[in-house]
């Protein structure tokens, strides 16, 4: 009898182990999947500007948010905002690495010089 019953055990225990991997595979592959976070921008304001008949030159304060939609942190190197016009860049600048925590979202504020200077003079009209 003892050994049925150490063999009804051990079997129950290995079903249940089964049983428990399956619910975490299923609920990882679903419920907590990795999933890219979304960066926008939220508010920007001009600051210090100067237009003419053909250039521009200005300062452009912006909120930067980082919206995390995963189960947990996210870490983000350095990047790089670009600002174009006609497909040319006018303006960039580094969003600093950091972490944004679990289902949160993250304000980096940022200020960009954007200038005509690197425009060239046969972009389409």
């Amino acid at each position: 009898m003892r050994k049925k019953k150490k063999v009804r055990c051990l079997v129950f225990t290995a079903i249940f182990t089964v049983i428990q991997i399956i619910v975490t595979l299923a609920l990882t592959f679903t419920v907590m999947k990795v999933t890219s976070p979304k960066i926008r921008i939220e508010h920007f304001s001009i600051e210090s500007s100067s237009f003419k008949n053909t250039s521009f030159d200005f300062t452009m304060n912006a909120n930067v948010t980082i919206r995390n939609r995963n189960w947990g942190q996210y870490k983000y190197p350095n990047s790089t905002m670009v600002i174009s016009y006609q497909g040319a860049t006018v303006g960039e600048v580094e969003i600093p690495a950091g972490k944004a925590k679990s289902r949160r979202t993250r304000r980096v504020n940022v200020s960009v010089a954007v200038s005509s200077k690197g425009l060239s003079n046969n972009l389409p009209d």
